[in-house]
C-alpha cells in the first residue's frame, strides 16, 4: 500500500511539472499526433522545396485573424508559429500581452526591443516580432523552435 502512493506521489510531482514545447505538443512528434492534439479539424498543409512540411490552422487572436503552423522535418515536429495580422494598434497590443504572457510564463526575456522578443529555454527558442510590410500591413511573428534543429536557428521558417 505504501510503495502504491509513493508511486503515485511521484507520478503526480512528475506531471505537474510536464510541459510541452509548443501548445499541446512535443518535439519531434509526428504530423498525426500533432494534429490530433488540436480540436479543429479544418487546416490546410503545404510542402517547401527545402523539406519542410507545414500544417495550418487559421485562427483569430484579440480581433486580429491569423495563422497557427506547425513545421515538420522528416516528419518530426521542429517549430511552431502563430502569424497574425492587423493594424498596428492591434498588433502592438498583442505584442505587448505576448510579452507580458512570456514574461509570465518564462521569465524576463533574453533578449527585447520594442518590436523585438526572445526567449532560450531548456529545449526550445521563442522568438515573438512585429513588424510592417509595405503591401500587407501589420504582422506579429511569435515563433517556437526546437533548439536541437539548426535549420531554424530560433525562428520558424
Amino acid at each position: 500500500m505504501n510503495a502504491k502512493l509513493i508511486a503515485l506521489a511521484f507520478a503526480l510531482v512528475a506531471l505537474e511539472s510536464f510541459s510541452f514545447d509548443f501548445r499541446n505538443t512535443l518535439w519531434f512528434m509526428s504530423r498525426e499526433q500533432v494534429v490530433a492534439s488540436e480540436s479543429d479539424t479544418q487546416y490546410t498543409e503545404s510542402d517547401s522545396e527545402d523539406g519542410i512540411h507545414a500544417v495550418m490552422y487559421n485562427v483569430q487572436i484579440e480581433g486580429s485573424y491569423g495563422f497557427l503552423v506547425y513545421y515538420f522535418m522528416d516528419g518530426k515536429l521542429v517549430a511552431g508559429q502563430y502569424l497574425l495580422f492587423g493594424t498596428e494598434e492591434e498588433v502592438a497590443k498583442i505584442f505587448e500581452e505576448s510579452v507580458d504572457f512570456l514574461k509570465t510564463k518564462y521569465g524576463k526575456p533574453d533578449d527585447i526591443t520594442e518590436s523585438e522578443a526572445s526567449w532560450y529555454l531548456e529545449r526550445t527558442r521563442i522568438s515573438l516580432w512585429l513588424f510592417a510590410t509595405k503591401f500587407n500591413g501589420w504582422f506579429l511573428e511569435r515563433n517556437y523552435a526546437n533548439k536541437k534543429e539548426k535549420e531554424f536557428e530560433g525562428e520558424a521558417p
